[in-house]
């Protein structure tokens, strides 16, 4: 399950070993690589492509919606936000791909995301303080991707809150660049 903070209402490490279309020499350069940024061995600057959230949030004189979409470009992360508490806005993220339980050259295994978006205009950011896609198998590292949906950490349903998370993420892989 994907946890998120009960201080962000839709804000929100990506854990990967690369994959099968990557030769054996580039993987071997990925793991050297990695870099102790943020936590111990993180992959994220081999990564581009999207991650993407929409949380809803109901209860008696409440209707908080949001949506977020983190682009990565070889792990540096842009965030762009709609809210119903703050309209819209955009900043830099933080982005962090872990494989906890595999070698730095297995082609699959488990990963770990996580990415941090601003919570509204001019806040600063924090890992802690992101969205976290727990342990997923990929079939290759070369690609991680999917979808899933839960109800909102917030929701309460003694004091009629209610709420959804819908999550969906898809990260390609690339050799370092030369």
């Amino acid at each position: 399950m994907t946890r998120v903070p009960r201080s962000l209402l839709v804000g929100g490490l990506l854990a990967a070993g690369l994959g099968s279309t990557l030769a054996a020499q580039d993987r071997a350069t990925i793991a050297a690589m990695c870099e102790p940024v943020l936590v111990h061995c993180n992959y994220a600057k081999f990564y581009s492509g999207t991650i993407g959230w929409t949380a809803t949030l109901k209860a008696p004189g409440l209707d908080s919606r949001g949506a977020y979409e983190a682009t990565v470009t070889r792990g540096k992360v842009q965030c762009q936000a709609k809210t119903t508490d703050d309209g819209e806005f955009s900043g830099p993220g933080l982005l962090v791909v872990e494989k906890p339980r595999s070698s730095p050259t297995d082609r699959r295994g488990n990963y770990l995301i996580r990415v941090s978006c601003p919570s509204g205009p001019d806040e600063e950011i924090s890992i802690d303080g992101g969205l976290q896609i727990d342990e997923r198998a990929a079939a290759d590292f070369a690609l991680l991707e999917g979808t899933e949906s839960y109800p909102h950490p917030d929701s309460d349903e003694v004091n009629k809150v209610t709420g959804t998370m819908t999550v969906r993420w898809r990260l390609s892989a690339a050799p370092p660049a030369k």
